[in-house]
């Protein structure tokens, strides 16, 4: 992704399609940037908010990942301010992991699922070079199987829960079969009986 040193006011900025930004990190003091708002755009869904990405910067590349993003309260998906943080390869970053389950395309049309019990976990690793996430393949899963944390390829990651929590298990589709209550037989009330006729 390509940003530029921001020296235009905001409304310049957004009237022109940019979304205005800061870079920031340890080693550097923080720098106004903008960037178009379509590579802002494709690089969330890419990278997300845990992976790194490089940005280009005066013909100088960085490692950065989003440290956070502002949306327009109305317009969820319009973006209108984001921060990177840029790393070194010495830095260390703690932050919650994603977990991503592959695999269970295996399950379609079957009477078992897998379900994923965590979809994050804590941990503190490397965001250079590597990417920020956790990958569980149920595939060759039978009913009943369990894959715990410590199961998983933690590679780069030094964890920072419990390694004996149990990530996804594979349970068996049991039909949600509608009772059909019986209707009890309604009474008929009866009716008043007729009012005396007047003697």
């Amino acid at each position: 992704m390509k940003v530029t040193l921001r020296t235009e006011p905001l409304r310049v900025v957004r009237a022109a399609h940019q979304v205005p930004g800061v870079m920031y990190g340890r080693s550097i003091d923080s720098i106004s940037i903008q960037a178009d708002l379509n590579d802002v755009l494709s690089a969330l869904k890419e990278y997300g908010r845990t992976e790194t990405f490089k940005v280009r910067l005066d013909d100088k590349y960085h490692h950065v990942y989003f440290k956070a993003v502002q949306s327009n309260i109305l317009k969820p998906h319009e973006i209108i301010h984001f921060d990177l943080h840029r790393v070194t390869e010495k830095e260390l970053v703690t932050g919650m992991v994603p977990i991503e389950m592959v695999g269970q395309e295996v399950f379609y049309n079957q009477h078992i699922f897998a379900e994923l019990l965590k979809h994050e976990i804590l941990a503190t690793y490397s965001p250079v070079g590597g990417h920020a996430k956790l990958v569980v393949d149920v595939s060759k899963m039978e009913l009943h199987d369990e894959k715990k944390l410590s199961d998983l390829n933690l590679e780069g990651l030094e964890i920072k829960e419990d390694l004996n929590q149990t990530i996804v298990i594979i349970k068996e589709a049991k039909a949600h079969e509608e009772e059909t209550e019986e209707k009890a037989p309604v009474m008929a009330e009866t009716e008043n009986e007729e009012s005396l006729s007047n003697e």
